[in-house]
């Protein structure tokens, strides 16, 4: 009965020295484990986050252990670890999962419970796009394929060849491009799925305070960020100083618009826009300025086309979206604040410049006027553009009836290509 720091683990020397090696060069803040079985993994983990906080690699590296039954564990490491008791492709426990990692910055996953191929398929679909660019999500038992004899309580669990752990991966790495399997580790063949490194630009058009660009660059990506505003531009400019020193974010205190130049603006305390009506909604009579412009055209041309684009700017959206159908080449993701006197337009220049999977997400869901997720993050179901626009109607007509009570809040579009 093997043991680490004194706890009972079953795992093999060869994984735990490749396990090492990941968590060293991986450096995650978070390391997330389905089926624990006696707790020595967990321990294990721990040791290894206490090792890389030692170093000055990590901060405050934590543990999450989700099994359908966990036993008690008294060590002095379980300060670092916490627990979820359920099944792991429950929605519930998904859900708490996504809520647990929404500040960490790189997440490493191992799944160890249930070695089904339907379970283990689950788990990919739903843990996969917890795992950051660079970092692993690791299957066990993908040896099972290769055996030549199966136990009978096996076959009872569906454990067969064709069908357990390893099937599971291959069906998974056929409808995702953003892993790749990492042959240089063989305790389970095929088991080590790598997170390619990819677009890793933003583009967050309507920085006000700051919260969505911080959290894009918590989970590694590189922010340009535009606020018209000159005075939030210059709060966003002195509050994330280390972040523009690091390379991680350019925050530029220019609009957007249809061509590049200068152009009338209006600000108050509360919002600001290039349209009176809409700087003024709250009643604050605006003040009127001048601000540089740019376009979507020109930012891509300096910085490149950026993995997602998320788009906030009261009323200026659609000045986006028409370049957008001008770029050769798109952005995976784009977010837009939908406003009744344009989300025609806007959602029109979606469909002709090739996003074809959508989703409304109501912001009062967010709190401090954050976007909140994005991309392959959102929680709900993607769906076509004819139910985008049902859906947006029916939205609509209930506002008109009673905003208060029936239709409350305000819709950002998600598009994907």
């Amino acid at each position: 009965m093997s043991k680490w720091l004194g706890v009972r683990i079953v795992q093999t020397s060869e994984n735990l020295h490749a396990y090492q090696e990941i968590i060293w060069n991986v450096e995650p803040d978070l390391i997330i484990e389905t089926g624990i079985k006696h707790g020595g993994s967990l321990v294990f983990s721990a040791s290894m986050l206490t090792i890389l906080e030692a170093c000055g690699k990590i901060e405050n590296g934590e543990v999450l252990g989700i099994d359908c039954l966990i036993k008690p564990l008294d060590h002095p490491l379980t300060k670092k670890i916490t627990t979820f008791v359920g099944s792991s492709v429950d929605e519930k426990i998904v859900e708490r999962v996504r809520e647990f990692v929404k500040n960490k910055k790189r997440i490493l996953i191992f799944l160890d419970s249930n070695h089904s191929h339907k379970h283990v398929l689950a788990e990919l679909r739903a843990y996969a796009p917890m795992v950051s660019v660079g970092s692993y999500i690791i299957v066990n038992d993908t040896g099972l394929e290769d055996l030549d004899y199966y136990k009978p309580d096996w076959v009872r669990k569906g454990l067969v060849k064709g069908s357990n752990p390893k099937t599971a991966v291959w069906e998974f790495m056929k409808e995702n491009n953003k892993f790749k399997i990492d042959k240089k580790y063989t305790g389970h063949p095929d088991g080590f799925l790598k997170r390619n490194k990819m677009n890793d630009l933003i583009f967050d058009f309507g920085f006000y305070n700051g919260l969505d660009a911080e959290h894009y660059i918590k989970k590694g990506f590189k922010v340009v960020g535009l606020e018209a505003n000159p005075v939030m531009a210059k709060k966003g400019i002195e509050k994330f100083k280390k972040y523009i020193e690091e390379g991680k974010l350019m925050l530029i205190n220019k609009a957007i618009f249809d061509e590049v130049g200068v152009m009338d603006f209006y600000v108050n305390d509360i919002y600001s826009s290039w349209k009176r009506w809409i700087a003024e909604y709250n009643g604050v009579k605006a003040k009127l300025i001048t601000v540089e412009t740019t376009t979507l055209t020109e930012l891509c041309k300096e910085y490149g086309i950026p993995h997602y684009i998320k788009v906030d700017i009261e009323g200026c959206g659609v000045h986006v979206a028409r370049h957008l159908f001008t770029l050769e080449k798109k952005p995976q993701y784009m977010s837009f604040e939908t406003r009744w006197e344009n989300f025609g337009e806007v959602f029109a220049w979606l469909l002709v410049s090739g996003y074809k999977k959508f989703q409304l997400i109501n912001q009062l869901n967010y709190k401090d006027n954050s976007s909140g997720l994005y991309g392959e993050n959102l929680p709900g179901e993607w769906y076509s553009y004819e139910d985008l626009l049902e859906r947006y109607m029916k939205f609509r007509d209930l506002r008109i009836i009673d905003k208060k009570q029936l239709s409350l809040g305000w819709l950002d579009v998600h598009a994907s290509l």
